[in-house]
C-alpha cells in the first residue's frame, strides 16, 4: 500500500525571518506544484537561497552566476523556475513507460 506523505503546511525547524518570509511567499505555490512534507528542508534550502538573492539585489550587488544557477535549478523541483518548470508532460499511451523499454531489441 503506497502512502503519500502530506502537503507542505508547517515551516522545517526555526527559519530567520527573511527565510520564513520567503517561505510564507511561495509555500502554496510550492504545495499547488506537488510539494509534500518530506520537500520541506530542500523549500527550505531554496527559501535561504531565495533570502540571499534578495539581499545582494537590495546592496545593488551581483550573486555569483553559479549561485543563480543552483537556485534555479533547485527552484525547477518545485515549480518556482519558470514557465518550462511548471508543464507537466502529457501522458502518451500508445509509449512503454520506460524509455529505454527497446533498447538491445531490432523494433
Amino acid at each position: 500500500m503506497e502512502t503519500i506523505s502530506p502537503a507542505l503546511s508547517l515551516k522545517p525547524p526555526p527559519l530567520p525571518d527573511e527565510v520564513a518570509e520567503v517561505w510564507a511567499d511561495y509555500v502554496n505555490e510550492a504545495i499547488a506544484h506537488g510539494a509534500r512534507q518530506c520537500d520541506a528542508e530542500s523549500f527550505a534550502e531554496w527559501c535561504s537561497m531565495a533570502a540571499n538573492l534578495r539581499k545582494c539585489r537590495t546592496a545593488e550587488e551581483p550573486a555569483p552566476a553559479s549561485y543563480v544557477a543552483q537556485f534555479r535549478m533547485l527552484g525547477e523541483l518545485f515549480g518556482l523556475a519558470g514557465p518550462k518548470s511548471r508543464l507537466v508532460k502529457p501522458a502518451d499511451n500508445g509509449k512503454p513507460a520506460n524509455p529505454f523499454a527497446r533498447n538491445g531489441r531490432a523494433n
